[in-house]
């Protein structure tokens, strides 16, 4: 009875060990298209990758630049990974800065990619996200869109998405998700968050550059970096630099009732009325309201007012 309980124990470890090397579906856009069962027969867009598999897959991206016809909609406990040469058989192997994975909305797509809230806890990891025009029904998140759950994303670049709305690079609506180690350039929020912008959310932001953003459109062009309202976001050894806005040239706060930046560099941030490096606005200041900075560094930003802080209460 022993023996044969040791048996199954092992017997239930290897096909564990099976399912878990199953579960990896492989993409290459220089491959003929496959089943996704190897890297000699990787799928060639991530969409179709994503249609023909189910939920709980770890997707592994090859080089290349990929222009899907449509929105990329990750499902449930998807993670999808980039920066793979193509020939890798381990996911420590791949080198993000050399084989960069290029998801390329082409200003065609209103986002490059949408986390519905029905996908939750999907990893985004070592993918260029650029090129999205969010308009229309959905004009927030040019690059990539959060809708109602919690990511994580991180080793990714956000580079020339735009939004007529909100988050030119991301917008999180009420969102908790985790961005570490990501960089945010070259992204036009018309109305805000050039970089990223989040409604009723909490995230936490870590070791991630903003840099050249712009919130300088017809709207409120608030927060050239970042912007958020009604959240209590945390933001940790982040730096933004050269990003332009009306107010808070690096990052906008509006009614956010807690908020922590520490350890950030904010240099050469450009704003046309308040708050070259921060700006945060209350309707009614109250007890329980606080903005919290610690060693941060403010460095040449400009504007009509040479205030690195801005603190408004109407």
């Amino acid at each position: 009875m022993f023996i044969k309980s040791r048996l199954s124990v092992v017997f239930s470890v290897l096909m564990l060990g099976m399912v878990s090397a199953e579960a990896v579906v492989y993409v290459d856009a220089s491959r003929a298209g496959g089943n996704g069962n190897a890297w000699s027969s990787a799928y060639r867009t991530l969409e179709s990758a994503i249609a023909g598999r189910g939920t709980g897959q770890e997707f592994w991206v090859a080089k290349g630049t990929y222009t899907p016809a449509t929105t990329l909609r990750p499902t449930s406990g998807s993670s999808i990974y980039g920066g793979f040469s193509g020939t890798e058989t381990d996911r420590s192997q791949r080198n993000v800065s050399v084989n960069p994975t290029i998801l390329d909305g082409q200003n065609s797509l209103s986002q490059v990619m949408l986390i519905p809230n029905t996908s939750p806890n999907v990893i985004l990891d070592g993918l260029v996200i650029r090129r999205g025009a969010a308009a229309g029904a959905i004009s927030n998140g040019g690059g990539l869109y959060v809708h109602q759950i919690v990511a994580t994303i991180q080793n990714c670049r956000f580079e020339n998405n735009s939004a007529a709305g909100w988050g030119g690079g991301v917008f999180l609506d009420r969102s908790n998700s985790s961005v570490l180690n990501c960089v945010f350039q070259g992204n036009i929020g018309t109305t805000g968050g050039g970089g990223l912008g989040g409604y009723e959310s909490s995230p936490t932001l870590s070791q991630t550059s903003f840099i050249a953003n712009q919130a300088t459109g017809s709207g409120d062009r608030t927060g050239g970096g970042i912007w958020f309202v009604y959240g209590q976001p945390t933001i940790s050894s982040c730096t933004f630099s050269n990003n332009v806005a009306r107010e808070g040239g690096g990052v906008r706060f509006n009614e956010c009732p807690s908020v922590t930046v520490s350890g950030s560099v904010f240099t050469g941030n450009r704003y046309l009325i308040t708050g070259g490096g921060i700006s945060s606005s209350h309707a009614t200041l109250t007890a329980n309201v606080s903005l919290v900075v610690s060693n941060c560094q403010f460095i040449g930003n400009v504007g009509c007012q040479q205030l690195p802080i801005h603190w408004e209460c109407q």
